[in-house]
């Protein structure tokens, strides 16, 4: 079974701005100081090669930039993940969303020395204007597309208590959830089918029969039956893996204030990220998300 994982990197700021928290600007961000060398740990011990989904205003702070660098030199694939991490990302006019893309794109080029060649949109806030936008732009693949029924109720309930007032975000779209599982060439006029596109479109894993979500953040509230569900049903169906986590996952962001329901402790999350990696890395064929689809690309 071919998999790949994949860390957003949200830092703290994109959460307290649901808090209407202010984030001091310039300081380093505890995801970049604490939790990704977290997690580059965990994928050395695993010999892993993982996929980084980077906000391009995140890497103008130097220290920041230092992270990004060690990570690309540790051999991960940098990918892009929108210059300022809009709520509503799909709802911006074609101008701003072409910016927001570009100009992310450059920062991290720059700074990884790596052709950025991946996009996640925020909340995974994805339609055909962006996609064709990316295609303009000459990317290989974008991982917005989460195919679940579930995932923007969640999503916006989630925000809501967050929040603290109701919100309706424009992310994990409800009209994907019956789009493909496995890699795809999106219709440039509803790319949640397959067509003729020329860029590529790998879903984020769910559990095949129910559409469950099965990322990490899924994990931490529901227990990691969960996961092991999710891998056993693509196994069954020989569905490649697109496995999620994010940068708070390995944070102890109660010591930053940050209050987030049922995500648990701590020692609580550690525990089954490390569970999810060791068996992905023992029981998968485990590569970057660009090297996957290159790879089902060759095998369709």
């Amino acid at each position: 079974m071919k998999a790949t994982i994949q860390v957003d990197l949200d830092s703290l700021w994109t959460y307290r701005r649901y808090l209407n928290q202010e984030s001091a600007k310039g300081a380093i961000d505890p995801v970049y100081s604490e939790g990704v060398e977290i997690f580059l740990d965990i994928f050395r011990r695993n010999s892993i090669k993982a996929t980084f989904f980077v906000i391009g205003t995140d890497v103008l702070i130097p220290e920041h930039a230092r992270v990004i660098k060690q990570i690309a030199v540790e051999g991960h694939e940098i990918a892009n993940h929108s210059m300022r991490h809009s709520l509503n990302f799909s709802s911006l006019d074609d101008e701003t969303i072409k910016e927001e893309i570009k100009n992310s794109h450059e920062v991290l080029e720059r700074v990884s020395g790596q052709r950025v060649m991946g996009f996640r949109a925020p909340t995974f806030s994805i339609n055909e204007r962006v996609l064709n936008i990316l295609v303009e732009l000459g990317y290989v693949y974008d991982s917005s597309v989460l195919p679940s029924f579930i995932a923007p109720l969640a999503l916006n309930l989630a925000h809501t208590i967050i929040g603290g007032k109701l919100r309706n975000v424009a992310g994990a779209n409800i009209r994907f959830a019956n789009s493909p599982l496995c890699l795809y060439r999106p219709d440039i006029k509803d790319m949640g089918k397959a067509g003729q596109g020329k860029l590529f479109e790998l879903p984020i894993s769910v559990v095949p029969s129910f559409r469950l979500p099965m990322h990490s953040t899924y994990v931490f509230i529901c227990g990691r039956w969960l996961f092991d569900w999710g891998k056993r049903e693509l196994q069954q169906r020989q569905i490649p893996l697109s496995y999620s986590f994010h940068g708070i996952d390995l944070l102890d962001i109660n010591k930053y204030g940050l209050k987030l329901p049922l995500f648990g402790s701590i020692e609580k999350r550690k525990n089954i990220c490390e569970y999810i990696v060791k068996r992905l890395k023992s029981e998968c064929e485990l590569m970057s998300t660009l090297d996957l689809v290159k790879n089902l690309e060759r095998c369709a």
